[in-house]
């Protein structure tokens, strides 16, 4: 299969260094809490909402009775809610003890524990397994990763897949504001995004003249806070969108992409609105919670549709893909790398 190296104005480190894992480390410690419960896991209702689309279609790659693997799992809200949404077994893989043990805790609490089970497990140990998995996850982690550590992850993950297996890849990818599209398009759209700015509903409802008080206040400081290193890194040191046919060429050499979709842009930013907005007015919140993310979802399949996210907003894609042959995987892919 020809590849194509990544068309991008910035390169993606080779490898990592101890200096920015520390960075890495700490960013996480200082904010993973606020990042679960306002920036991207939220609340599991609004998980379903959201996200339900495109994680019922990984239930649907699964066999009957067939085994899941949620690498990178941390809290184990993706492998609870694959639970809730038909998978019969997930085991979400992690290898920090502290977020194994509140994923179990959710699982219990989810009435999932039956069929969703944690495992604090170490790459060595990973690549020592001997059990197989069916579809096997690698959700929104691989841009936290160097190229080496990429590579890396997806030998573990081709490892552990059974035959005839599936990984599936969800990932940002930044694209140019309005590439490749004709200027009705990028009108219409850009018309949408505006008047959802005026209504309020994707700014904390300004037009309201709500007070906030001091915990939601607060919150937002934290939150603005949470941008480190430079663009296009961030928000913490480590993460970084992909280009549009980076990723294509990091898998090339062991993985045939044999599906790709547009899952995702900018609907969960208007949710972390709404939950902001709750910390001061919890019933207009409310109220509001669902014709505010029914209006966001329209929005996203619009901007999907024709590649246009907001201007500095990612595209989350779902990659699916099929390990390639021995003989054919052992070709060199032709990729060398991010381009300087």
């Amino acid at each position: 299969m020809e590849t194509q190296t990544p068309a991008t104005p910035y390169a993606r480190p080779l490898d990592s260094t101890p200096e920015i894992d520390a960075a890495e480390l700490a960013w996480w410690e200082k904010f993973s809490g606020i990042e679960e419960q306002f920036a991207w896991v939220q609340t599991p209702a609004i998980q379903r909402y959201l996200r339900g689309h495109y994680v019922r279609r990984i239930v649907e790659l699964t066999p009957p009775g067939g085994r899941i693997a949620d690498l990178g799992c941390g809290m184990g809200w993706l492998a609870v809610l694959l639970g809730k949404m038909g998978a019969r077994r997930v085991v979400g893989i992690d290898f920090s003890p502290a977020q194994i043990a509140r994923a179990g805790k959710l699982a219990a609490e989810s009435g999932v524990a039956d069929r969703v089970v944690f495992e604090v497990c170490s790459a060595a140990e990973l690549a020592g397994r001997t059990d197989r998995f069916d579809v096997v996850i690698l959700h929104a982690f691989l841009h936290h990763l160097s190229v080496c550590e990429i590579q890396n992850v997806l030998d573990t993950a081709r490892h552990i897949l059974d035959v005839g297996g599936r990984l599936v890849i969800f990932e940002p990818v930044q694209y140019p504001f309005g590439q490749r599209q004709h200027t009705l398009q990028k009108a219409l759209v850009r018309l949408l995004f505006w008047l959802a700015k005026r209504c309020g509903l994707a700014a904390g409802l300004g037009p309201l003249n709500r007070r906030p008080k001091a915990q939601e206040q607060s919150t937002r400081e934290l939150l603005a806070k949470r941008p480190a290193g430079i663009e296009p890194h961030g928000p913490s040191p480590k993460e970084m969108p992909f280009a549009p046919d980076e990723i294509q060429g990091l898998v090339a050499e062991k993985f045939r992409i044999v599906g790709r979709e547009a899952c995702m842009s900018m609907s969960h930013h208007f949710a972390s609105e709404n939950l902001l907005m709750e910390l001061s007015s919890p019933k207009l919140a409310r109220a509001l919670r669902w014709p505010t993310l029914a209006m966001a979802r329209t929005l996203e399949r619009l901007a999907l549709r024709f590649r246009i996210p907001p201007a500095g907003m990612w595209i989350f894609e779902m990659f699916v893909c099929e390990p390639k042959p021995p003989k054919e995987a052992a070709q060199p892919s032709g990729f060398s790398g991010p381009v300087k």
